[in-house]
């Protein structure tokens, strides 16, 4: 989830134009799913979209008005500062549509087109009332650097953990559960004296056997099979 301290502005954005949805007489026609999730938007810190049917019911004025409220980034490259934070910066979109109809009599289309005026002056309102664009800090300097530091790790992880499974290939072929081999130090040029768990996966990953590797300082590095 998004860091609600960051996206303040961003939230309050949605939980107003929530409020004033349901506060506003044309709530009365939605459905009660859509009611419920918009008394959840006003009262919580949520990154969701508002996406709802204002409908307009009778004999024959059947029809119904979407009402979109979203915010979107407008430089998904963000931009990175000298400072090394990251800014991207945000709008708000209130957006209103209606389906077409076929021929109708002009008070019928009166009424649908009084009810679409209605629905363009509580987007109008909203608008008004939320932030219009925003510029955020999504990554700090320390954020930045700690993200720089997981993906060190991350790939040094991987090409440990590469490291060792190519070694154990070499010898592995035939072990049995608690078998020692022996595996040439020559084979883990850059690994480090220790003690490593790993897995290796045969016949396309349906088969999963652990093994432990013993890396000494000196002589040659002990491979056992665990399971």
């Amino acid at each position: 989830m998004m860091d609600p301290t960051k996206y303040a502005e961003l939230y309050a954005a949605i939980r107003t134009a929530a409020k004033m949805i349901l506060e506003s007489p044309l709530a009365v026609g939605m459905y009660s799913g859509s009611r419920a999730s918009l008394e959840a938007l006003a009262t919580t810190d949520s990154p969701s979209y508002i996406n709802v049917d204002l409908r307009l019911s009778g004999e024959t004025l059947n029809t119904s008005c979407t009402l979109c409220f979203k915010w979107d980034s407008l430089n998904y490259d963000a931009d990175v500062h000298e400072d090394g934070s990251t800014w991207r910066t945000y709008k708000t979109l209130c957006e209103v549509n209606w389906p077409s109809h076929g021929s109708c009599s002009p008070a019928v289309a009166k009424e649908r087109m009084d009810f679409y005026a209605q629905c363009i002056e509580l987007a109008a309102a909203i608008e008004s009332a939320t932030v219009r664009q925003v510029e955020i800090c999504v990554r700090t300097p320390e954020e930045q650097k700690a993200a720089e530091e997981a993906t060190r790790i991350r790939i040094a992880e991987q090409k440990l953990n590469r490291a060792l499974r190519e070694a154990a290939d070499v010898v592995r072929k035939g072990m049995r559960v608690n078998q020692d081999r022996s595996v040439p130090m020559a084979l883990l040029s850059g690994v480090a004296v220790g003690s490593y768990k790993f897995t290796c996966e045969d016949y396309g990953g349906k088969v999963e056997r652990r093994f432990n590797l013993w890396v000494p300082q000196y002589g040659w590095a002990r491979l056992t099979r665990l399971s």
